[in-house]
């Protein structure tokens, strides 16, 4: 409806990245999205959840395509970002720990199920899960190169997963974290708090430049509104499910239950792995492991005093982080 029309009506309370990637497949194919129903009428006048619903319904049960098509198309492009964030994964683990941690840290990826569900799914999940890897990735890797493009990146890579889910706000605090952290790590050597603060000024900068295209000087109003409903459903908490209970403020340990109960045991098993040889060798706390943890830990923290108890999908970012971590429990293992 977004491409369509131009119009916010089904989802004002959303980003636009993914909404956008998904229709383009479906423009190609020849999907139809009739203004006339009633439904679409209503929302003119106001957003109602049971219009916005029967919209819905409407575009896949009366279109020139049949609904099977309409899904498969819809899908094609998460597929196509699942594939980048497995490539990123690979990369970042070999150059971390080397090929062999990056193809078991590749393998990890591809055989978890909570990945493989939601590579197959038309939401907005992935596509944060991606840039949002790809944000800090391509901004540890500029602390190491020293090179103007990796930061460059990380800044487009952050506009793109702020316009992928409001969440991506979290990686603000994430990537001052780390500024300060290579900067007591590199001040002995000279390294300026003022450089790490012009260098992050930098990644919002091409993260604003980026975000604008999508929405358009003058209508990016709707972003922040929908920062702030967004906020506003979080704060207000939602009916949750948990082992048997019910609750509509949440659980204080459902993100945490819900990645020991869905994590994989071989991934489980290789992160204790590589974090008791990490202790042994005292390198638990260094900027590598700092970039891994940091923001996934930031994210589940956020997600728990949420009360936004309403799924894994919220925490999907944690787990190509965590595939890197293990991956390096071959290099540390073997000493080198």
């Amino acid at each position: 409806s977004l491409v369509k029309t131009g119009e916010w009506r089904l989802a004002n309370d959303k980003t636009n990245l993914a909404p956008l990637l998904i229709a383009l497949p479906l423009l190609g194919a020849g999907a139809s999205f009739d203004t006339g129903n009633k439904h679409w009428k209503n929302l003119e006048t106001g957003r109602d959840y049971q219009d916005v619903w029967l919209c819905a319904l409407e575009f896949l049960h009366n279109n020139a395509l049949p609904a099977d098509k309409l899904i498969f198309y819809a899908r094609l492009p998460v597929v196509l970002l699942a594939l980048l964030l497995g490539l990123a994964v690979y990369a970042w683990s070999v150059k971390l720990y080397g090929k062999t941690a990056g193809l078991l840290s590749l393998l990890l990826y591809t055989t978890c199920p909570n990945i493989l569900a939601h590579a197959g799914l038309a939401t907005e999940d992935m596509a944060f899960t991606v840039f949002a890897f790809l944000t800090v990735y391509r901004y540890s890797l500029y602390n190491r190169t020293k090179k103007t493009a990796d930061l460059l990146l990380a800044g487009a890579a952050l506009g793109l997963a702020f316009n992928a889910k409001h969440t991506a706000m979290l990686l603000l605090p994430a990537l001052a974290g780390h500024c300060l952290l290579e900067y007591f790590r590199h001040r002995a050597e000279g390294g300026g708090l003022k450089r790490g603060c012009f260098e992050l000024c930098a990644v919002f900068s091409a993260a604003v430049l980026v975000l604008l295209p999508f929405y358009g000087v003058f209508s990016v109003n709707y972003f922040f509104s929908g920062l702030k409903t967004t906020g506003g459903l979080v704060g207000g908490g939602h009916a949750s499910f948990m082992n048997g209970q019910y609750s509509v403020k949440g659980f204080w340990n459902y993100f945490i239950y819900a990645l020991l109960v869905k994590t994989p045991l071989p991934v489980m098993i290789c992160a204790v792995m590589a974090a008791a040889v990490r202790l042994k060798e005292r390198r638990f706390f260094d900027l590598d492991a700092a970039y891994l943890l940091f923001f996934p830990a930031l994210l589940i923290l956020a997600a728990t005093f949420s009360g936004f108890h309403v799924g894994l999908r919220h925490v999907l970012p944690v787990y190509p982080f965590l595939f890197v971590f293990c991956g390096g429990a071959f290099k540390l293992l073997k000493g080198k």
